[in-house]
């Protein structure tokens, strides 16, 4: 069974980390043995760096 890659990030986290993340994404998805990819950005609408 192949394995499944999957995301769990916060909004303030896409916010800050997530064009850099899916830039890497981007370069190495063709390595995987599996091509699927999950990502689930849960929005509570707060940076928690800032507050």
């Amino acid at each position: 069974m192949e394995a499944l890659a999957i995301a769990l990030v916060g909004d303030g986290a896409m916010q800050m980390n997530g064009i850099s993340e899916l830039i890497s994404i981007g370069k190495y998805w063709q390595r995987w043995s599996d091509s699927r990819l999950v990502i689930m950005v849960l929005n509570n609408r707060d940076l928690n760096q800032v507050t």
